[in-house]
């Protein structure tokens, strides 16, 4: 069983989580007594890794107790390469485009037409592993779909992007 905390645009939305067997059904919905359980951070569905300390109790469901961690390192490190999260989208002149590295590349973000051709370069460089965001201003740019590609060390990642005015 795993638990999944899971995040929208690199916040973190915590929220209570009961994780166990609803005793008033005959369905197992949950853990049984001292099965173990993990813990994992999703964005847009793909595990970012991340490091935590049990402060209380044990990885373990129990009915009569629970299970505080804290995270060792918010500076969470993805692992797999691409663009995570575009958000809001479909936008109207701004929006949040969050890509993962899982080690450190070079790499370049571009935003492409429908024709493949380059409408704006969002960045290009040397980055750190990580999650990262950047902003994609479009106050210029007609309607219509377009596409942010990323690409590093032999890799690229495509992500659809509406612009709707």
């Amino acid at each position: 069983k795993c638990l999944k905390l899971r995040s929208q645009n690199s916040n973190f939305n915590w929220g209570r989580t009961i994780w166990g067997d609803d005793p008033t059904t005959s369905d197992i919905d949950g853990a049984k007594g001292d099965q173990e359980f993990e813990i994992r951070i999703e964005s847009n569905g793909k595990p970012i890794k991340m490091e935590y300390e049990v402060h209380t109790g044990e990885l373990k469901y129990s009915t009569n107790a629970f299970t505080v961690v804290q995270l060792s390192d918010i500076s969470v490190i993805p692992v797999e390469f691409g663009i995570h999260t575009v958000y809001p989208n479909p936008f109207n002149s701004t929006t949040w485009i969050t890509y993962g590295l899982p080690v450190a590349s070079r790499l370049s973000l571009k935003l492409l037409d429908l024709n493949g051709r380059i409408v704006q370069t969002l960045l290009t460089g040397n980055k750190q592993p990580g999650a990262h965001s950047v902003v994609l201003q479009a106050h210029d740019l007609p309607s219509g779909l377009y596409f942010a590609r990323l690409e590093s060390a032999g890799l690229q990642f495509t992500h659809k992007i509406m612009l709707i005015r």
